[in-house]
């Protein structure tokens, strides 16, 4: 692609912060908005980042489920 963004840090998660997402993720792997949207405003991250880390979780459970 020609409009190069610089890209965008990877983002480190505060032990509080991965077991908040942990603990959520037990309850369901696909959370609706409000769901993410709380998880955010407790620690402190954007929607996005919330989105993509259940995202790969579920990716990574798939990927352990299968082999």
């Amino acid at each position: 692609h020609m409009h190069k963004r610089p890209k965008r840090p990877r983002t480190i998660l505060t032990t509080q912060q991965r077991r908040a997402f942990k603990a959520s993720f037990e309850v369901s792997s696909k959370p609706c908005r409000k769901v993410r949207e709380t998880l955010a405003a407790e620690t402190g991250l954007s929607v996005r980042v919330v989105q993509v880390w259940f995202q790969n979780q579920r990716a990574k459970m798939k990927k352990l489920a299968r082999r």
